[in-house]
């Protein structure tokens, strides 16, 4: 009987938490290639999650996976970093625990040709060094 009522209140313990950045019982973010320097990154939290949250762990696993691969920028190609969030791009779908986008990762020649395209270019170490320590245990 004791260790019905340990499992139930270790239950409630789980679910009275938000979702951390490394992946748990309670969420995931996940990057997964798609094709050369293309990735898709999804975050899902639980209903204790902030939306900022979900929005800084999709910009920070962005990040880690440019830095990851030898690149220094990032480019959101399909999918949102919504609500205005230090100014990022507003379109798409985002829920208060789940997002997804689709990024493209290169280095100063990303940033030439995204500019010309009018689209927002992130650097991923400055973007990493302010979400890191934020975020990572």
């Amino acid at each position: 009987m004791a260790f019905r009522i340990l499992f139930v209140l270790s239950l409630l313990g789980l679910t009275a938490c938000q979702t951390t950045y490394s992946s748990d019982l309670l969420g995931y973010t996940t990057a997964e290639y798609v094709s050369e320097n293309v990735y898709d990154i999804t975050s899902q939290g639980n209903g204790l999650t902030p939306g900022k949250t979900i929005r800084d762990f999709v910009m920070l696993k962005s990040a880690e996976t440019a830095l990851d691969n030898g690149k220094t920028h990032f480019t959101i190609i399909k999918g949102t970093i919504a609500n205005g969030w230090n100014g990022y791009v507003t379109a798409g779908t985002i829920s208060a625990t789940h997002m997804e986008v689709k990024i493209e990762i290169g280095d100063a020649s990303l940033v030439k040709s995204a500019e010309t395209d009018g689209e927002k270019v992130y650097d991923a170490r400055l973007l990493y060094n302010k979400l890191a320590p934020l975020h990572k245990e």
